[in-house]
């Protein structure tokens, strides 16, 4: 687990140097659907979501899969992710150890 390097300081200084995650939920007549959605801090544009029928590491894991895949962020990338810790660690290791995560 990385130290939290942004310090609260929820800003960035250009596009893609500073991304935020967190999910949410809606009612839905099926039940509860769980949106993880990533924000860019400078631009304020959501550049990754996933959704899905639970709060799990996949969902996340998409959504920032996706996130990467789109904007190809510079090394350098600072990614706050305001999920449980146990999400976050699971996630990381899964996502570098299957390639689907560059090193940023």
């Amino acid at each position: 687990m990385a130290p939290n390097l942004l310090e609260q300081k929820l800003e960035a200084d250009r596009q893609n140097a500073a991304w935020v995650t967190d999910i949410t939920y809606i009612a839905a007549d099926e039940g509860w659907l769980y949106v993880a959605g990533i924000k860019d801090l400078y631009t304020c544009e959501i550049v990754g979501y996933a959704m899905g029928p639970g709060m799990t590491q996949e969902l996340v894991g998409e959504a920032l899969f996706r996130a990467v895949r789109s904007k190809r962020p510079r090394p350098g990338l600072i990614h706050r992710a305001n999920v449980s810790i146990m999400i976050r660690r699971r996630l990381w290791h899964q996502m570098a150890s299957s390639g689907r995560l560059p090193l940023i």
